[in-house]
């Protein structure tokens, strides 16, 4: 969709760029060289007929060129809006977190501070809208809120650099509640199960030879040095350390489908 405008912001909140996305909503940022830092990019003004993308992303350029949208390694991405229409609309919302593990006894082990991408895609698996999940006070578990849902079907898509995607399908229905709280077939809360470093929808010996590998060549990596890839720091205290392999071990042969509920579309990289 053509018309939307956007901008680029440094983490000082100075702007760096706008631009408009042009036929086929492909946005370009011409004429511009990024140093490595912190930006953030928001949309200013929607494509006529559509409502506003109020989302936030973060954008990181390492030193080493790459780039990083929200945690996941990017060379573009995609930002979706509703359109505009004329007649009921939904709030939907529901609750994501990151686990340690599973454990049967005492439940999910929720890994504290870390976030998830949440995005509705329509039964086609394209994307619809996005967002991140917002902490809920002091809790481990995160709430994600999509505002103006139209009647419909679709699929949550739940996902994190580093852990095993996962995907929920579900209606919204003209008789429902204005606001539909979603839970996963265990409830209450959507967990991601770690491991998952390449995030082709499995746990198995690539992820592990990944992080392996980065171990034998600089322990401890560090958020910001040449190499350091947050698919790989699972744990998210912005090291890669013998912590993020074991959780890779510990989860060895855990797969998307394996997640109650699984309704497909993944693996997904999309932002």
């Amino acid at each position: 969709m053509a018309g939307a405008r956007f901008s680029l912001k440094a983490a000082s909140g100075a702007l760096v760029s706008e631009a408009e996305s042009g036929p086929g909503g492909r946005v370009t940022f011409t004429d511009l060289f990024l140093v490595p830092g912190n930006y953030s990019l928001v949309e200013t003004a929607p494509a006529a007929g559509y409502l506003p993308n109020t989302t936030t992303y973060q954008v990181v350029v390492q030193n080493d060129g790459r780039l990083f949208v929200d945690g996941a390694a990017s060379q573009g991405f995609t930002v979706a809006n509703m359109p505009e229409l004329y007649g009921p609309l939904f709030t939907v919302t529901g609750q994501a977190s990151p686990v340690a593990f599973n454990d049967h006894s005492f439940g999910p082990q929720f890994l504290a501070g870390l976030t998830i991408r949440a995005q509705l895609l329509n039964t086609d698996c394209q994307l619809l809208y996005g967002t991140t999940t917002q902490l809920i006070g002091n809790m481990d578990v995160g709430q994600f809120t999509f505002n103006n849902v139209m009647l419909g079907d679709y699929i949550l898509y739940l996902h994190r650099p580093g852990y095993v995607a996962r995907s929920m399908a579900f209606t919204v229905s003209e008789n429902g509640p204005e606001t539909i709280e979603l839970e996963p077939p265990e409830g209450p809360v959507f967990t991601l199960t770690p491991g998952d470093v390449n995030m082709d929808a499995v746990v198995d010996s690539d992820d592990y030879d990944i992080i392996n590998n980065a171990l034998n060549g600089v322990l401890g990596l560090q958020y910001g040095q040449p190499g350091y890839n947050p698919s790989m720091d699972i744990t998210g205290n912005g090291s890669i350390s013998t912590a993020d392999l074991a959780m890779v071990v510990q989860n060895m042969g855990a797969r998307a489908s394996d997640y109650p509920g699984f309704a497909g579309c993944v693996p997904r990289i999309t932002i």
